[in-house]
């Protein structure tokens, strides 16, 4: 599936739900993510925000994940300074 460039920043993905961003194009870009790492089976640290389509985005970037051999902790709603302690 064809995924829009333009959601890929510089450190992060943003894009409208769901014309850009939806529950197929978390999936491959979870399955994608752990491939680029080139690791066997990479740790994962996984949050989000409150926003509604956010559980789905999540559970498909994990199922992606997870079909790559990917070891995920989902930490579940957090702010972005506690991810990246999490991650740290």
């Amino acid at each position: 599936m064809p995924i829009n460039a333009k959601i890929f920043r510089e450190y992060d993905i943003r894009g409208i739900y769901p014309d850009e961003i939806n529950k197929k194009a978390a999936y491959e870009i979870g399955r994608a993510f752990c491939a680029y790492l080139g690791k066997k089976n990479p740790e994962i640290a996984v949050g989000r925000d409150a926003r509604l389509s956010s559980p789905e985005l999540s559970e498909a970037f994990i199922k992606g994940c997870l079909e790559q051999g990917g070891r995920i902790s989902d930490l579940g709603i957090i702010t972005t300074p506690a991810l990246i302690f999490s991650v740290n």
